[in-house]
């Protein structure tokens, strides 16, 4: 009956312990190699671990993104040489047109000061017809048809009165060569 009490009075068994991973007889280096490894780990900033990139590719990876932000940069500068050609172009077209029409205007003014008008015409209207029946644009070459036709006679006028001097020095020459000859 003694012993009895005394098996109460006694702790039960420890549990046993976890299952140990099996070892290999590496075991110095396999620890050194754990430990190298946690040393080429970085910290992302996510918080996850992350690994150290080889020198190597690290630079190849920088290198191709310089090459890429070049052709990047290059592509950039062309296409703005190019806008910039364009607009010059489209600006030469322009001072062009601007040119043309402000010849038209003159053109025009000239007409209007050259036509004799009707009390009845408008000022705003290029037709003297009081009905309108006379297109615009008729009415717009006829005008000019008539300036051209009084800047021809005036350039007709002008090489007379120019042929008439050419007429006149000619003959002043041969006066003058005369004299000199009789001089001699």
């Amino acid at each position: 009956m003694s012993e009895l009490p005394q098996k109460q009075q006694q702790p039960p068994p420890p549990p046993p312990p976890p299952p140990l991973p099996p070892h290999n007889s590496n075991s110095n280096s396999n620890s050194n190699s754990n430990s190298s490894n946690s040393n080429n780990r970085n910290i992302l900033p996510n918080g996850e671990p992350g690994r150290q990139r080889d020198d190597f590719f690290y630079r190849q990876s920088l290198e191709r993104k310089r090459e890429k932000n070049k052709i990047a940069a290059r592509i950039k500068r062309t296409r703005k040489k190019q806008r910039l050609e364009a607009l010059e172009l489209r600006e030469k077209e322009l001072s062009e047109r601007r040119q043309l029409l402000e010849n038209e205007l003159r053109l025009s003014r000239l007409s209007n000061r050259t036509r004799p008008r009707s009390s009845s015409s408008s000022f705003f209207c290029d037709a003297d017809d009081v009905t309108g029946a006379e297109d615009e644009a008729a009415v717009s070459v006829e005008a000019r048809a008539e300036v051209l036709q009084g800047l021809c006679h005036e350039v007709r006028a002008v090489c007379a009165q120019a042929q008439g001097a050419i007429d006149t020095l000619t003959d002043m020459r041969r006066e003058l060569s005369a004299l000199f000859d009789v001089l001699e």
